[in-house]
């Protein structure tokens, strides 16, 4: 996603009119916003105005402007709402998307002055789309190491349905408000963890890529004198 390339553009329209629709196509794909799905604002509805911004002629024409607007302000009403974006976004999107409401209905040079404030809020939205880290429950989740003494009593090496916790560190949190700690199911052969079975709770809080550590989780009936160390997976997906 690039913003650059719109700021190259502007003035020239039918160009501008091309990026802009690669751009919004972008952003509704980003999983910042993809995942808002709240009231009228549904990853359908914005690809609806998208889809008719991109029906429209290749000038930046009123029609053409309405329904781009449309489709940036259901784009920064999902990010605003979206609490892994940082909050000192959310008055810099609401502003720029003020500059773009004024431009909308306003003929002829208007276009051009549009065309600007299109491009202002799309530093914006890069700037977001590019750098923030979408968090959220494990959905997915690939075991790395094995570790090594796991037991559920100190005794049994060998059991299947084992209950562990997968935990991030502090410092490995991308999101401490947003954190917490997901359960899952493995088996353990021999003292080392050979499958992860089941996600029973994804937790939250976790990014594409963590590696997080598998812990016993001794609050479990009958795993209360759980050992071992060393496991780790790494989250595929979040949701």
């Amino acid at each position: 996603m690039s913003a650059a390339t719109l700021k190259r553009l502007v003035g020239i329209e039918f160009e501008f009119k091309r990026e802009l629709q690669t751009f919004l196509t972008d952003a509704l794909a980003n999983k910042l916003v993809l995942e808002y799905n709240t009231g009228s604002n549904t990853p359908s509805a914005r690809t609806s105005l998208k889809d008719q911004f991109v029906l429209c002629t290749p000038a930046m024409g009123f029609e053409a402007k309405k329904f781009a607007y449309g489709t940036l302000e259901l784009i920064v009403d999902a990010l605003v709402n979206n609490p892994d974006v940082p909050s000192a976004y959310v008055t810099r999107l609401n502003d720029q998307l003020v500059n773009v409401t004024r431009y909308v209905g306003i003929a002829g040079e208007g276009d051009f002055h549009f065309m600007v404030a299109v491009y202002d809020l799309s530093v914006v939205l890069a700037e977001i789309l590019d750098n923030v880290t979408p968090v959220g429950p494990i959905l997915t989740l690939t075991l790395d190491d094995g570790g090594t003494g796991y037991t559920i009593d100190g005794a049994d090496e060998d059991e299947t349905g084992v209950v562990f916790l997968a935990t991030l560190a502090l410092g490995d949190q991308t999101d401490p408000d947003q954190y917490a700690a997901a359960t899952v199911e493995a088996t353990i052969a021999a003292g080392v963890i050979t499958a992860l079975t089941a996600i029973v709770d994804g937790g939250d809080g976790f990014a594409v890529g963590d590696v997080v550590s598998l812990e016993i989780d001794t609050s479990e009936a009958g795993q209360e004198s759980g050992t071992g160390s060393g496991g780790t997976a790494i989250v595929g997906t979040v949701g």
